[in-house]
């Protein structure tokens, strides 16, 4: 038997996928589920009771088995090898058997010199970049893109690094995704917490780490009053919740291009 992720990598693995909302809320719940389990290993008749409650046994684990594949698919789709399994054995009882998330084996610790934390840690050694306080030496100007929750993110990425996963910088220790350059610009992202006082504070955050030409914030500007917003401000207003032909979210514009036309050079 494989033996389950911590809670830490679970967590980490799983905010990496593209789910609906319906599934990833079930599988927030499955997590809250293992995190509470001293090995990682949920009891099967425990999720049937939390997830399912309202469902017969076979509906139970009809629905149970559905969630898995929806998880495990979109994982798959990610090249990932994150996975949840549950016990195989059907002939033992609900009681025995049990559910847990799995992966590949934990980063090691970082060369000497480096921090060590949970969040630094979970980063593959090849997507991190050390030298000059985790910056990359460019001189291109920089724009910052502040996404609030993981559709924003996930079309952020889709649009401006469509090829997996974008590398990552960690000056002092926030983790911000590098999306590339476009229009003459270095496009870094990170995600906030939601509300205006938490978005000031990534803000400011990344003044520090960056000194950007520009920030932008994905989806809701920065949750101010839309009237009380600026030409510029509005520059970052992009709507990710229309839905294109594919029914996925997208980039209503391009934020780099409205970044040129009403910033200063």
């Amino acid at each position: 038997m494989s033996t389950p992720l911590s809670a830490y990598n679970a967590r980490a693995g799983l905010s990496q996928l593209t789910l609906e909302h319906d599934f990833r809320r079930l599988a927030e719940r499955l997590l809250a589920l293992a995190e509470a389990e001293p090995d990682g290993r949920v009891p099967l008749s425990r999720v049937y009771a939390d997830l399912f409650p309202a469902n017969t046994r076979a509906g139970a684990n009809a629905a149970l088995n559905r969630l898995l594949r929806e998880i495990n698919d979109a994982a798959a789709a990610k090249d990932s090898a994150f996975r949840v399994a549950m016990t195989t054995d059907k002939k033992t009882n609900a009681a025995n058997r049990r559910v847990w998330f799995e992966g590949p084996p934990a980063v090691p610790a970082p060369a000497p010199g480096l921090a060590y934390t949970g969040e630094l840690n979970a980063i593959p050694p090849a997507q991190l970049v050390t030298d000059q306080r985790g910056l990359p030496a460019v001189d291109l100007p920089v724009v910052v893109l502040l996404t609030f929750n993981h559709h924003e993110t996930a079309a952020v990425i889709a649009r401006f690094h469509g090829h997996g996963q974008p590398p990552v910088a960690t000056p002092n220790g926030i983790v911000y995704n590098l999306l590339g350059d476009h229009g003459g610009m270095q496009i870094v992202q990170r995600v906030s917490r939601q509300g205006e006082g938490e978005a000031q504070n990534a803000a400011h955050d990344a003044i520090a780490d960056w000194q950007p030409r520009a920030i932008i914030g994905v989806g809701i500007a920065f949750g101010v009053n839309p009237a009380k917003l600026s030409a510029r401000e509005w520059a970052g207003s992009v709507d990710t919740r229309r839905k294109g032909d594919s029914g996925e979210a997208r980039a209503s514009f391009s934020a780099v291009a409205a970044a040129q036309e009403v910033l200063p050079t």
